[in-house]
């Protein structure tokens, strides 16, 4: 029983820090999009390969708005 609860303990975490990270990395998204309307989309390209944006997001939030995910403000 014991044994379990770590388990679940452990999992629980690796969830938790999955999505954190994925929300650090939604941020740096919106500043990249913030930066590509006030500087240009080489400047928010360059942003966003600094901050290891995965490129085939970069291309999709600089190069197709249409196609960006939005978020549920809560």
């Amino acid at each position: 029983m014991h044994q379990q609860n770590n388990y679940d303990e452990i999992n629980t975490f690796r969830s938790v820090s999955a999505r954190r990270l994925d929300w650090v990395k939604a941020k740096v998204v919106e500043e990249g999009i913030s930066l590509q309307s006030v500087h240009g989309t080489d400047f928010a390209a360059a942003y966003l390969k600094s901050a290891k944006i995965d490129l085939d997001v970069a291309v999709r939030v600089l190069a197709h708005p249409q196609e960006r995910r939005h978020y549920a403000v809560q």
